[in-house]
């Protein structure tokens, strides 16, 4: 997954729950997207949103951060390193 933001540690979480292997790439150096870095302190604390951030990784998703796509690695790059979305497009 690109981004790791609400949404894809959402989804990330899921292929996990379900057996499959995630990984999260982004560019930031914490994750968690806007509710880490976004949100008024008053709403919801950084720490809060890296305790998520920590939930999912329990769950198995490897977040890697300082990693641009498109800078430090490629779409096709990508795609090599987890192949089994190359192999389901080439149906």
């Amino acid at each position: 997954l690109v981004g790791a933001g609400p949404a894809s540690l959402a989804c990330a979480g899921r292929l996990a729950l379900y057996g499959h292997e995630a990984v999260i790439y982004e560019k930031r150096a914490l994750p968690g997207g806007l509710n880490t870095t976004g949100v008024a302190a008053y709403k919801l604390s950084t720490a809060a949103a890296l305790r998520e951030v920590e939930f999912i990784q329990a769950l198995g998703v490897e977040v890697r951060t300082g990693v641009e796509i498109g800078a430090d690695v490629s779409a096709a790059e990508l795609l090599e390193r987890h192949g089994t979305y190359r192999r389901l497009w080439a149906r």
